[in-house]
């Protein structure tokens, strides 16, 4: 995955990532309070941060401490807790703040040399993960155990014209649920509206996954037994359930509508609600869809 510009700088830290918090008094000397990190692990995370910053910058000859405008962008991976399901997705929401963490980094950041000072930072995306030990829980470019990716981008003061509302970026970046392309291929038509008394099978909006999965067997076992008959699944409420974030795995629902493939005697139909009485005109009913003579 190659990002279409280049940072002037990157490296992946490895160790704990630890948060700078507030400060307490550590001794007395000669009166004098002396205060101190609450947390012992934060030392021992800076060090990392210069080590890592400081060896990518061994290897990039030429480089000096940026004293422009930089955008930092920082990815943080936290140890996954021992009671989280390992074959799902979950991210980190308690501590350590994800505010205080960044804190702790851009110090480092300074020490090492790769900004002159905090105070260049003007842009900074950041993020909190679960460090990912096995692929089925994340992406193959996250990382397996604690650390950060830190990413340094040298920017110009001319090109904060072509800037957006954060709202905004932040929209465009998020992902959309979506119907993977393998169910969408198994789906005939998607209504607002329809009568579950014209339907051969009906899965309703508070059905389990299991519950549809055994629904289109029964579907599927009907067409074996009757070749010559066309069979309608509808599914209530199915656009949602169906649709999913990308990357993510198929659920069992997902996979029992792909699995229809080009089976064409079973025709899938996602609707917002069931009917109570008269069914409303399909939306997006496709010209040539063997179901759509049924609504003329």
């Amino acid at each position: 995955m190659t990002p279409l510009v280049e940072p002037d700088l990157q490296f992946t830290v490895r160790g704990l990532p630890a948060p700078q918090g507030s400060k307490e008094v550590k001794r007395y000397v000669q009166g004098r309070a002396i205060l101190g990190e609450s947390s012992s692990k934060v030392r021992p995370w800076r060090q990392d941060v210069v080590a890592a910053a400081v060896e990518a910058i061994r290897r990039s000859p030429g480089f000096r401490p940026i004293d422009g405008p930089v955008f930092l962008t920082v990815e943080f991976y936290v140890p996954r807790p021992k009671g989280h399901p390992k074959s799902r997705r979950t991210v980190p929401t308690t501590t350590p703040d994800l505010d205080k963490l960044l804190r702790s980094t851009d110090d480092a950041l300074t020490t090492a040399g790769v900004i002159t000072d905090d105070s260049v930072v003007v842009d900074i995306w950041a993020r909190d993960r679960y460090a990912v030990p096995t692929p089925e829980v994340g992406c193959d470019w996250e990382l397996p155990a604690p650390g950060a990716v830190v990413s340094v981008f040298r920017i110009e003061a001319e090109s904060t014209w072509a800037d957006e509302p954060l709202s905004v970026l932040a929209g465009r970046h998020l992902p959309l649920r979506a119907i993977p392309a393998p169910v969408a291929a198994a789906i005939a038509l998607s209504t607002e509206e329809f009568d579950p008394e014209r339907a051969g099978f009906v899965v309703e909006s508070e059905a389990r996954d299991g519950e549809l999965v055994a629904t289109v067997a029964r579907a599927v076992k009907r067409t074996q037994r009757r070749p010559e008959e066309t069979v309608l699944l509808v599914i209530e409420d199915g656009a949602r359930r169906l649709s999913s974030f990308p990357r993510q795995p198929f659920t069992s629902a997902q996979q029992a509508i792909a699995d229809l493939g080009s089976l064409t005697s079973v025709n899938v139909v996602l609707a917002r609600r069931l009917a109570a009485e008269e069914p409303s005109i399909p939306l997006d009913a496709p010209a040539e869809s063997p179901v759509a003579d049924l609504f003329d």
